[in-house]
């Protein structure tokens, strides 16, 4: 199975269960490992895969996108796999190629401050911004908000 996760530039903003399905994985995928936080996920899983070396053979992004899949298809097979993409998740082509059949889910890996960001423009419609003190990873006090 493949676990698909967005990656930010901030290990600290993914969600506890997002860092245990990393920590836990057999395997996990990254699309690059030019990211500020490559040696912080290291010390997450020792298991590392990087599809950097794709981007150099790649004759184009559609041929790119191609190889990134077949590569996961082929190294995941029955093992617990993490891919962590960057950009958004519905955005990012490889994960759009990746189906069901593939054993791919998507996991939620929002931070408190997206939940925080969420919220607000729901709650007030608008986009006012929440002021918050981060008690821990899973504790959040609303202090006020700006409108």
């Amino acid at each position: 199975m493949i676990k698909i996760l967005n990656l930010t530039e901030n290990t600290d903003e993914l969600t506890v269960s997002a860092k245990d399905s990393i920590s836990s994985a057999d395997i996990v995928f990254v699309q690059s490992d030019s990211i500020s936080c490559y040696d912080r996920l290291c010390s997450l899983n020792s298991n590392i895969r990087s599809l950097d070396f794709l981007y150099e053979d790649a004759e184009d992004f559609n041929d790119l996108v191609k190889k990134a899949v077949s590569y996961l298809r082929e190294n995941s097979g029955s093992l617990d796999c993490v891919f962590l993409c960057l950009g958004g998740i519905q955005e990012n082509r490889i994960v759009s190629e990746l189906s069901v059949n593939d054993g791919a889910v998507t996991l939620p890996s929002l931070s408190n401050a997206d939940i925080c960001i969420a919220f607000s423009k729901a709650y007030f419609c608008t986009d006012a911004v929440l002021r918050v003190a981060f008690h821990s990873l899973d504790s959040i006090c609303v202090t006020g908000y700006e409108a």
